[in-house]
């Protein structure tokens, strides 16, 4: 019975895993011990989903969602950095120029369809 109530800590949830859970729980007010395990069973099926795995996009999305527009040479000096906190730099080497070029051309696309 311990382990029934072994529920997602909350400030390990994405800002849309926060969404699921809290509205999945307010559904089921009567019976708080089981709108948070139905809670976490759906933040769970979401994660399988892997819709908030912020590796599974390039970091040069990120830069263009936020609407910041970088020079190719502010560009490159950022794209280290942040591929570095992505990806860790222990565990694969720093993007190439050609990599890095080829990042900036996807952002430049990316920055021009933002509204």
């Amino acid at each position: 019975m311990a382990d029934r109530c072994a529920f997602f800590p909350w400030q390990t949830l994405t800002d849309r895993e926060r969404l699921v859970w809290a509205s999945s729980y307010a559904q089921h007010p009567d019976d708080p011990t089981f709108a948070a395990e139905h809670a976490d069973a759906l933040v769970s099926d979401l994660r399988r989903l892997g819709l908030d795995h912020s590796d599974s996009l390039a970091v040069e999305y990120d830069l263009a969602r936020a609407g910041i527009q970088l020079t190719r040479e502010e560009f490159g000096s950022w794209y280290c950095v942040a591929w570095r906190v992505r990806h860790g730099a222990h565990l694969q080497p720093v993007p190439t120029e050609v990599e890095a070029d080829m990042a900036f051309a996807r952002y430049r696309g990316l920055i021009s369809d933002m509204p």
